[in-house]
C-alpha cells in the first residue's frame, strides 16, 4: 500500500464515521403510537417488588429506559436532575427502567440506589424482560439511553442517546415541560 493508498482508506473510513453519526438513531416506539404496561421489579426505599407500569389516561408518563450501565453510574447521576425537575409536575409519573441479564448485580445497585434521596419522584426498575426490555417497545439494545414521553397512552416525544450528556438531559426536561404544557427549563 502506498501512503496515497492509506490517507484515502483513512479519509474514507472518516466519511463513513460522520454518515453513521448524521444518521437518526431509531429505539423504541414512534410519536404517536399507543404504549402499552409491561412489569418491572421496582426498587422502593431499598425494598423490592413487582410491578406492572401503566400509562394513565390523564397522566403524562416518563420512561427511562437504560441499556447500558457502567460501574460509575454516571447515567443515572444525570438523571438525578431529571428526577428533580419532574418533582415540579404533579400530572407527571416518572420511571427509570434498567435492562440487563445481569439480576443480582442490577438488584443490588438498585436497592442501594432506591435507599438514596437522588430519585424521589421516580421508580427504579428493572424489566422483568431482561436486556431485550419489554418486547412490544422495540427497544435498540445498541444505544445507551431510550426515553419515551407519553400523554395519556399515545408517545408524544422519543428521544434515543449513545451517550447522555447534560445537553441531552436538557433535552429529557424540554420533552416533559412541552408534554405538561410548562415553560421550556434551561440546564443553568
Amino acid at each position: 500500500l502506498s501512503c496515497g493508498t492509506i490517507a484515502q482508506q483513512t479519509d474514507e473510513k472518516k466519511a463513513n464515521n460522520q454518515e453513521a453519526a448524521s444518521e437518526p438513531l431509531y429505539s423504541g416506539l414512534q410519536p404517536g403510537e399507543k404504549a402499552r404496561g409491561f412489569e418491572v421489579l421496582g426498587f422502593i426505599d431499598g425494598n423490592r417488588k413487582e410491578l406492572e407500569i401503566v400509562n394513565k389516561k390523564d397522566k403524562t408518563t416518563l420512561l427511562c429506559f437504560i441499556h447500558r450501565i457502567s460501574t460509575d453510574d454516571r447515567i443515572l447521576y444525570g438523571l438525578g436532575l431529571v428526577d428533580f425537575y419532574t418533582k415540579r409536575h404533579k400530572e407527571l409519573t416518572s420511571h427509570i427502567v434498567l435492562l440487563s441479564d445481569e439480576r443480582a448485580k442490577i438488584e443490588k445497585m438498585l436497592t442501594n440506589w432506591s435507599k438514596t434521596s437522588l430519585f424521589s419522584n421516580s421508580l427504579l426498575s428493572l424489566s422483568s424482560d431482561g436486556s431485550e426490555g419489554p418486547g412490544y417497545y422495540g427497544l435498540n439494545r445498541s444505544v445507551a439511553m431510550t426515553v419515551m414521553v407519553i400523554k395519556g397512552d399515545k408517545v408524544v416525544k422519543n428521544l434515543v442517546f449513545n451517550a447522555p450528556d447534560n445537553r441531552d438531559l436538557e433535552s429529557v426536561m424540554k420533552a416533559i415541560a412541552s408534554a405538561v404544557d410548562a415553560p421550556a427549563p434551561a440546564l443553568a
